[in-house]
């Protein structure tokens, strides 16, 4: 472990089923697991870390002496409790067990045994899209005909094993080059934000000799990465229209393959995530709805951590269309749904997100005349340190405070804040036509 937190972290990461899981693994410690599990469950029950809370807590007891001690070895039986619950869980771990096997009984030159494995993990394999797994799998293949000097090969079906080696080699080298190209996109996404220069070196990674035509005759995992790539590209840019039609592509393209998109579905995650922005964006509100419905069918099935950003995206076009449709009660259902995202979630939703969160919450209340509340979120969102990295959203909220104030009759209040307003905006070199009145 490398921070004090990162226990935590993990812990609270952990499903129902994975703390179960942990407790009865633990006993495999013998007569300190009582220890660890109690410290497991300190851990578990705190809202944010707090070390002194825990020395306090077992203050006088032997194993806290060498808390960071005890902390890594508990963080290391986590991870081996995870590995092994999930073991069987997932079409890899099946996968590399079968590849286990395969060496062992080539060692002990079982080499028909092996065939036969090998056989089974490549249909496997095929069958989950794995092509990293198949090619290797056919260079085992490759060392038990050697192995048994190609005795009972006809000359057709070596020749037929090292063609499909070599295909196989070629679609794992386009689906590598896509998923390099596309972290490329992101990386500078991520690090650089949606800002105009940026553009510029999304628009010279379009231009990429990988990005010129759609690859129809590869993989279809490789198809997906493409469009990814080039989606995220005309999303980062704005580029809406364009966007929304990669984003069909890759929608038609894991209704094509459903095993695809369960063994993908990040990917299938965030495109129907980055769809309801877009569509927002667009006043797309059919595809908005329909978008929504793709979300509630796979919010149960994604990592917890793309499972709370479907939740978020869920409700904020939830609460899009109910404003749209001037639905009252649709509305308040929304912001209760987002206030209790907010409140139940604060472990695993970053700064960035937390502002941006509160951020809407603020407006929605704001839209439905809630004033008091919106304006204990502008309070809220004031203190924090991160503020000035968003100028976009405190532009509004500069702006938000100004209106709340009126509609309350605050007279006494309006001039300063207007004051500040004004400096922030000319500050930030936004103060516009709009704003230029007061």
């Amino acid at each position: 472990m490398k921070s004090k937190s990162d226990l935590f972290e993990l812990i609270q990461s952990l499903d129902k089923n994975e703390k179960r899981y942990f407790k009865i693994f633990a006993q495999n410690l013998g007569s300190k697991a009582t220890n660890y599990i109690r410290l497991f469950d300190a851990i578990a029950k705190q809202h944010e870390y707090n070390e002194r809370k825990i020395k306090q807590k077992f203050k006088g007891e032997t194993f806290i002496k060498q808390l960071g001690v005890t902390k890594n070895y508990l963080y290391k039986w986590i991870l081996r409790s995870l590995e092994n619950y999930h073991n069987s869980n997932t079409t890899e771990q099946s996968l590399l067990s079968y590849q286990k096997q395969i060496r062992v009984l080539i060692h002990k030159n079982l080499l028909e045994q092996a065939l036969t494995l090998i056989e089974q993990a490549t249909d496997l394999a095929k069958k989950h899209y794995k092509t990293s797994f198949v090619l290797d799998l056919l260079l085992l293949k490759d060392t038990v005909h050697r192995k048994l000097k190609f005795k009972g090969f006809s000359k057709k079906q070596i020749d037929y094993s090292y063609q499909e080696s070599i295909d196989y080699l070629e679609r794992y080298k386009n689906e590598i080059s896509y998923a390099l190209l596309r972290s490329k996109v992101l990386a500078n996404v991520f690090l650089k934000g949606f800002q105009e220069e940026n553009n510029l070196i999304l628009q010279e990674l379009m231009e990429n000799v990988a990005m010129q035509t759609a690859p129809q005759n590869q993989t279809a995992l490789a198809q997906i990465y493409y469009f990814f790539t080039q989606s995220y590209i005309y999303f980062s840019c704005r580029e809406f229209e364009q966007a929304l039609v990669a984003y069909q592509h890759i929608f038609k393209l894991f209704e094509e393959h459903p095993i695809l998109k369960k063994e993908q579905l990040e990917i299938y995650s965030v495109a129907i995530t980055n769809t309801m922005i877009v569509a927002r964006s667009t006043k797309n509100n059919g595809l908005v709805a329909s978008t929504i419905k793709k979300a509630e069918a796979i919010k149960h099935q994604v990592p917890i951590s793309a499972q709370l950003s479907l939740k978020i995206m869920i409700c904020i076009n939830q609460l899009y269309l109910a404003r749209i449709a001037g639905d009252r009660l649709a509305i308040d259902k929304s912001i209760d749904n987002l206030k209790t995202i907010i409140d139940t979630h604060q472990n695993l939703i970053d700064s960035a997100n937390h502002i941006y969160l509160k951020g809407i919450l603020t407006f929605a209340y704001f839209i439905t005349e809630q004033y008091p509340k919106a304006w204990d979120c502008i309070d809220e969102l004031w203190e924090k340190e991160e503020r000035g990295k968003y100028p976009m959203l405190y532009r509004g909220l500069h702006i938000l405070k100004i209106l709340i104030l009126y509609e309350l009759d605050e007279d006494l209040m309006l001039p300063n804040t207007i004051q500040s307003t004004i400096r922030f905006l000319e500050k930030n070199g936004a103060l516009l036509k709009p704003e230029k009145l007061f």
